[in-house]
């Protein structure tokens, strides 16, 4: 059971490295809508 919780804990991490590389390409990508990018 450790082991899954374990698993689930770095798949949730791995999302959310992803989620932060798109969020900093989107800003290199769309700085004429900063706003947008930041909210």
């Amino acid at each position: 059971m450790a082991a899954v919780f374990m698993g689930m804990i770095v798949s949730a991490g791995a999302g959310v490295g992803v989620a932060a590389t798109l969020v900093r390409h989107a800003q290199r990508h769309w700085v004429a809508r900063p706003a947008a990018v930041e909210a």
